[in-house]
């Protein structure tokens, strides 16, 4: 049939452009017939004249890449196929027609979907050397050709698993996402280092995940009840705080366990998350938190009646009320005690206000906003001032904001004021001296304090301080570009440095000294609490005390200057602003009734098992304190009754090498029963405040004194006891005598080493310190850790398909993962891999046919 477009065809009379076959003509008719439609005519026209064309047509099949077995095809437009079977029976499929260019008898193919099996089978039927070059150069091949030309054969499934594994762990512990499986460049790099490794897809990579997340969480359960078979409960503590992200679509709560756990023959004391769910309901109301709690510690078996030790968390009403709901005393987290005395001073929060330190640090956080707002010649004659000094490009520091929450954003911002204080007049005013010698373009009164001597005049501070809320926004941050009139007028009038007003006057970088002092130590306080498994009560009681004492001393450390000349002088604490002096009474005040208010029978155990302290009558903490050294007594008396007790009924307290008794008296195993005495029993007395005090919890007393008729068990415990509290006596005064465990980089002594090397000398100590002392933490940051590390996760723009329960396992395994005993091996992983997902072995690509898990990604 000759065409009916003469630039169709060619000059010659054979050429195919004059001719049909007939299974295209009827096509052709079909689709053309009575119909004004030029590219259902160009589909049969030869690709050697209408290529062009057929690019037009095809727009829906052409993608940046075409795999390679489509050289060897040419395209002839697409058509629609009625599916008569499955669940789609009924409906019309896309089917895509294609000439294979190697035959003489030119067959079309049908193509459904992105599928090229078709291609491949012909090629492999009748033309088997085209068939294995697009094998090799295909990206679902076992093969691949590098850049030099030579075939490399890609690992199977099976062989991949491992290195998947690998691959899922480094994703997840360096917290990334796992669409970075799909860069090209990533693949690149990963080919270079094994040229036979393709990386696994989403989805797989997930279901690795969530294969590890299981092991984990089963190797966690077995840890627990290890930990609680070994001390009796209760035994763990308990951390956990609520999160949402910035959308606040939802809601996520990060808990945690602190216990001791022994692996291989060693004492570790961990922390472990035990869940970061999503929060099951709407309202983070009291009932709520205590019901979900309830349902979490049920899944590892425990309870938080008898169970936990100390729940430790931030001081919102509601987690107040869950934990009164549960019947179980729990802490608020030290620091957060802390900053809300840090507020109170400041007078951000609470009935005393102090508007005059408010108002410095107003000017302060405008100053530092100067070198981050969106014109940035600032900033850069901020490095240009720190170069010109003969700082290198690489060790150039910034200025500080005030964070919107944590006054610690507050000292760091005053401590990068005092090192960079020449530097930022310099950018500010053109002089180091803080001088200028341009002038505003108009005044702005200040009503705080006289005029400096630098020509930059303060501007108008107001002070909005009466947010009194737990988690309050820094109102430091309110108003901070009020002076947006003064700085538009310089720059009208066309000043160089239309920022100069907001430069500290000499006074006010002095009182950034000031201040700065003040809150040096109670920052260095916070930062010692916030470590990953936390620190005990004691260390806060002891860091608490200390803080205490420097806010209420007459001499104050103050610094000055920076580098090779910073320098700190005491001066007397009266020469200091009326307003930095009610900053030290009321935080003092503060720190005093929050902190050092604590229960005192469960502090004063801390203190009685902490080896270094000397916790006698005569010592400098009990000095002239009988009724508090006694009452410590008893708390201390009842839970090595308690602990010893437990030990003693499973039968870990029958070797009696390490007891010690009397010159005289033969050495008694305390699994057998005692000898009977000839003497008579000795009268009853009365007992000690100290013994008052330890069986004052519960209606039954927990110690029963031997002259009120306990039985041999208990006169065979009492005696034990007796024996250990002499060891202990004499362990720890060789080691503060030796200073063996003192670490030299903080000077603290190690109690945990002290009581992992004399676990079998005193056991009973061991357990008591392990499960009553070590399990309780003052500060609850490693649960807000897992959020912060979330809400970083969340931030990419990749994680909108990152599912509540993905991200869970996400953050418990990246949490646990530094735990040796919690880590399954990389074999126990792909064993449960396969034993999963063995139903479906051809999808998953067990086969020793199948590709690498990289198909139609």
């Amino acid at each position: 049939m000759l065409a009916s477009v003469d630039a169709d065809v060619a000059d010659a009379p054979n050429h195919e452009g004059y001719w049909i076959r007939l299974d295209q003509w009827n096509r052709f008719r079909h689709d053309t017939y009575r119909k004004d439609d030029r590219q259902a005519e160009l589909r049969f026209i030869p690709a050697t004249t209408v290529s062009a064309a057929s690019n037009d047509v095809d727009d829906e099949l052409e993608t940046e890449e075409r795999a390679p077995v489509y050289a060897n095809f040419t395209s002839m437009g697409e058509t629609e196929r009625l599916v008569n079977t499955g669940k789609k029976k009924g409906t019309t499929t896309k089917c895509y027609l294609w000439k294979c260019d190697l035959c003489k008898s030119n067959p079309i193919l049908k193509v459904f979907g992105g599928s090229t099996g078709v291609l491949f089978k012909h090629l492999n039927r009748y033309h088997p050397n085209e068939y294995a070059l697009a094998r090799k150069t295909s990206k679902h091949s076992k093969c691949r050709v590098d850049e030099n030309g030579v075939v490399i054969e890609i690992y199977s499934f099976k062989d991949s698993l491992p290195q998947h594994v690998k691959f899922v762990l480094f994703i997840v512990l360096d917290l990334m996402h796992f669409h970075m499986s799909r860069s090209s460049n990533f693949r690149t790099y990963s080919a270079g280092l094994d040229g036979s490794y393709v990386p696994c897809r989403r989805d797989t990579s997930e279901k690795i995940l969530s294969i590890i997340f299981t092991l984990m969480r089963a190797l966690l359960g077995e840890a627990i009840d290890a930990a609680k078979a070994r001390f009796g409960e209760p035994f763990a503590g308990f951390q956990c705080d609520i999160w949402s992200p910035k959308d606040c679509t939802t809601s996520y709560c990060a808990s945690r366990l602190s216990f001791v756990a022994k692996h291989d023959g060693k004492n570790f004391d961990v922390a472990p998350c035990i869940g970061f769910d999503q929060f099951p309901e709407n309202s983070h109301t009291g009932d709520a938190i205590s019901r979900y709690l309830v349902i979490l510690l049920a899944i590892y078996n425990i309870t938080m009646e008898k169970s936990i030790t100390l729940p430790t968390l931030d001081g919102a009403s509601n987690n107040k009320k869950a934990f009164a709901a549960l019947k179980k005393k729990a802490k608020v987290c030290f620091p957060h005690h802390l900053q809300r005395a840090i507020q109170h001073g400041l007078g951000s929060a609470g009935q005393k206000k102090n508007p005059t330190v408010l108002s410095h640090i107003k000017r302060k956080a405008r100053q530092s906003r100067s070198f981050h707002c969106s014109v940035n010649k600032h900033a850069l004659r901020l490095q240009q001032a720190q170069k010109s000094r003969g700082v290198k490009s690489c060790r150039t520091k910034r200025v500080y904001r005030q964070h919107q929450i944590r006054w610690g954003g507050l000292y760091r911002m005053l401590r990068q004021n005092r090192h960079l204080e020449s530097d930022i007049k310099l950018a500010l005013t053109g002089s180091r001296e803080g001088t200028c010698s341009e002038h505003p373009a108009f005044y702005v009164s200040d009503l705080e304090e006289e005029p400096t001597a630098s020509a930059t005049i303060a501007a108008v501070v107001t002070v909005n301080a009466a947010c009194d809320d737990e988690e309050s926004a820094d109102v430091c941050s309110q108003g901070e570009d009020s002076d947006i009139e003064q700085v538009e007028a310089n720059e009208a009038k066309g000043n160089e440095y239309p920022l100069q007003h907001r430069c500290l006057g000499n006074l006010e970088w002095k009182k950034n000294n000031l201040l700065e002092s003040l809150l040096t130590t109670p920052y260095e306080v916070s930062e010692a609490v916030q470590g990953h498994t936390g620190s005990g009560l004691d260390k806060a009681y002891i860091l608490a005390t200390t803080l205490h004492a420097e806010l209420t001393a007459d001499v104050v450390a103050v610094v000055s200057g920076s580098g090779d000349t910073e320098t700190w002088e005491n001066v007397h604490a009266r020469s200091l602003p009326t307003d930095l002096q009610q900053f030290r009474s009321v935080t003092a005040s503060e720190l005093k009734e929050r902190v050092l208010g604590f229960d005192k029978d469960v502090l004063l155990l801390f203190l009685k098992m902490n080896p270094s302290i000397d916790t006698g009558v005569d010592g400098v903490i009990f000095n002239d304190m009988s009724a508090t050294v006694e009452m410590m007594e008893g708390e201390y008396n009842r839970q090595l009754r308690f602990r010893g007790n437990y030990l003693l009924t499973k039968g870990w307290l029958n070797t009696p090498s390490n007891v010690r008794t009397s010159d005289t008296a033969a050495v008694v195993d305390l699994a057998s029963p005692a000898p009977e005495s000839a003497s008579k029993p000795a009268p009853k007395r009365r007992r000690t405040l100290a013994e008052l005090a330890t069986s004052f919890k519960g209606t039954t007393p927990v110690i029963e004194l031997i002259c009120d008729g306990a039985d041999s068990t208990d006169a065979l415990l009492t005696e034990r006891i007796r024996t250990e509290k002499d060891s202990f006596a004499a362990l720890c005064k060789a080691a503060v005598s030796s200073e063996k465990y003192v670490v030299h980089a903080t000077h603290e002594f190690d109690q945990f080493q002290f009581y992992c090397d004399y676990e079998q000398q005193i056991p009973i100590h061991t357990a008591v310190y392990f499960a009553d002392c070590c399990s309780k933490k003052c500060a609850s940051a490693n649960v807000e850790q897992l959020s912060s590390n979330a809400g970083t996760l969340l931030a990419d723009f990749h994680s909108g398909g990152l599912s509540p329960e993905m991200l869970e396992m996400y953050m418990f395994v990246r949490a646990n993962w530094q735990y040796k005993f919690l880590q399954p091996s990389v074999a126990d992983i792909v064993s449960a891999y396969i034993k999963t997902y063995h139903n479906n072995s051809q999808q998953h690509g067990y086969s020793e046919d199948a590709n690498s898990d990289d198909e139609n990604e």
